[in-house]
């Protein structure tokens, strides 16, 4: 995946979020699918902040990207949670996009398991989340 693909666990420590805290169309479903369904989660999921800092760029042979953008820690990352479970950054989705474009479903999983080295067979469950909110229209 590109580099805006890059989903970065860490960040600046105790910064907090500084995104959007405003949900998007259809947000609530599409979490509940992840974090409940999905991950079995009982409490409650983490707030979800929208970043939307660099959008609707093409990004060389590959066109426009399908979530927004932003630096953390100076890379270009589409989405971090840092050590807490309490909430997680995720670029927007870019225009034409959904929710199952960005890296929603995986900053959950970070705030639901840690697992900064993606080492967890966890993992293997993004893509068939990602399959299921397209089918159902996020």
């Amino acid at each position: 995946m590109a580099a805006a693909g890059l989903i970065v666990l860490g960040g600046c420590g105790g910064c907090g979020p500084q995104g959007d805290p405003t949900p998007l169309p259809r947000q609530r479903e599409a979490v509940s699918i992840i974090w409940n369904v999905s991950y079995g989660e009982t409490k409650a999921p983490p707030s979800v902040y929208w970043r939307r800092d660099s959008c609707n760029a093409p990004n060389g042979i590959y066109g426009v990207l399908p979530s927004c953008t932003f630096m953390s820690d100076g890379e270009r990352v589409a989405g971090i949670e840092t050590d807490t479970d309490q909430w997680v950054e995720v670029g927007a989705p870019s225009d034409g996009f959904n929710i199952s474009d960005t890296a929603l479903a995986h900053e959950l999983l970070h705030a639901a398991i840690g697992d900064p080295d993606h080492a967890s067979p966890a993992w293997q469950r993004i893509s068939p989340i990602l399959a299921e909110l397209k089918a159902d229209g996020l």
